[in-house]
């Protein structure tokens, strides 16, 4: 009968930010980061909240980067805004951000009622979506329900949903999900871009850093990487090594604010579906990573914190941030020797967290000296409580395959040129592209 019960008024409680749709790109992701927010809601010009057009997040600014940086040509199958959005960058005009909503293809409108079931919500949540928008019953706006909120709620709530409670202790060998999946990862020394490059290709909002002897690391997202774009003043953080960038975002914190910035992302088979959920919320990962169970996790916090995986808090974009000192896309950089990225460029961090990055990430890991042999996500959770509820034919690998394939359709650029003169949006987006002034950054390939 739960169910079937109505949604609670309880699970439609996620923090909301509004946008414009006339407003630019540079403006929404000023939004993302100055208000912490996971997504921006895009609304119609001069319209209520019930009419919201469209949902943009740090998916859709990695997306939209590589579109505008030329690390990425759309093809002629693609929709109109991929091609809007190369044209307008190639006339350095301003892009709105409607047209760069759900260029990651994950952030779909899809709305459902307050009367409607959880059953119904994980009929749509199984299929990919990470969040909907709920009507109130005289069709008006009530909120938004993230797949990660559904999972906490589930999972916290074993007097309404006892089967729940009886398949949190099963392991996740015996659930048939997260078993021998390809992981999508890079070594420690790839760059930023290599990583916005791969999240988009496989359509997957995280994924794994190891080292040579394909151990893990860490993991990075594009939450991490959107961040760490939107606030930098240094035109050379694409090239910068994973190995640095997870040393900067995700070290211990204790001495600032008691958070610790390396939270556990790796899981065994054999643990429970309990734990890996704790594990996910506690960490605000999208996934975890199935190793080979050489060794155990240690505890995690007992509560989750909302950036135990993101960069500090940061200040909206300033006027004179690398995104606003554009040069002119294309231009070879050959030559030319990177300046070394400085605590100073990322809000002052002492000497000691730049350094020995790999060392300190694999003592910090647990489970770091096991291989990988899969993953298991939020889409798998809520998958397992779907069959739950009863709900039929849902496959994760299904939505996968179709995210994998969509994507694929971004064909790499051969040599991202671009040319004219840039608008002051357009600007701080193609700051992203080699120059002979770009201070070592590589060409985009």
């Amino acid at each position: 009968m739960a169910w079937s019960s109505p949604l609670p008024k309880e699970l439609c409680n996620d923090k909301i930010v509004f946008i414009s749709e006339s407003e630019t790109v540079e403006t929404a992701c000023e939004k993302l980061v100055g208000e912490r927010s996971s997504f921006l809601a895009v609304l119609s010009i001069d319209s209520d909240l019930s009419s919201c057009t469209g949902l943009f997040d740090f998916a859709d600014v990695n997306a939209f980067l590589l579109l505008a940086i030329g690390a990425h040509n759309p093809s002629p199958l693609d929709p109109e805004p991929f091609h809007r959005i190369v044209q307008a960058a190639k006339a350095g005009q301003n892009i709105c951000v409607k047209d760069a909503c759900n260029l990651s293809e994950k952030n779909s409108i899809v709305w459902v009622a307050s009367t409607d079931s959880i059953a119904a919500l994980l009929r749509i949540f199984a299929k990919g979506n990470h969040r909907v928008l709920v009507k109130d019953e005289d069709g008006g706006f009530q909120g938004v329900i993230s797949d990660r909120h559904l999972v906490r709620w589930l999972s916290e709530n074993p007097v309404i949903y006892p089967e729940v409670e009886t398949t949190l202790v099963h392991p996740l060998d015996q659930l048939d999900i997260g078993i021998s999946k390809h992981v999508v990862s890079l070594p420690s020394e790839a760059s930023v871009l290599d990583a916005m490059k791969l999240m988009h290709e496989h359509g997957v909002s995280s994924i794994a850093v190891i080292d040579a002897e394909g151990l893990l690391l860490s993991a990075v997202s594009v939450t991490d990487i959107g961040r760490l774009v939107a606030t930098s003043t240094d035109r050379s953080v694409l090239s910068l090594p994973l190995s640095q960038f997870i040393s900067l975002i995700k070290r211990p914190q204790g001495e600032q604010d008691g958070e610790d910035r390396y939270p556990i992302f790796s899981i065994t088979r054999q643990a429970t579906l309990g734990r890996a959920i704790q594990l996910i919320l506690a960490t605000n990962a999208h996934r975890l990573f199935i190793n080979s169970g050489m060794s155990t996790p240690n505890a995690v916090p007992s509560s989750p914190s909302p950036s135990s995986s993101t960069l500090p808090t940061a200040s909206p974009l300033p006027s004179s941030s690398l995104l606003s000192r554009s040069p002119s896309i294309g231009a070879s950089s050959a030559g030319t020797s990177a300046r070394r990225i400085t605590s100073s460029d990322f809000g002052g961090l002492p000497p000691s967290a730049m350094g020995s990055p790999q060392s300190t990430l694999s003592s910090n890991i647990p489970g770091s000296n096991s291989a990988l042999h899969g993953v298991v996500s939020v889409v798998d959770v809520l998958t397992v409580f779907a069959r739950l509820a009863g709900v039929e034919n849902v496959d994760p690998n299904t939505v996968r395959k179709h995210r994998r394939g969509s994507s694929a359709a971004f064909s790499t650029g051969s040599n991202g040129s671009f040319s004219g003169t840039p608008s002051p949006s357009v600007s701080r987006l193609r700051a992203y592209s080699a120059s002979s002034d770009a201070k070592g950054l590589p060409p985009v390939t």
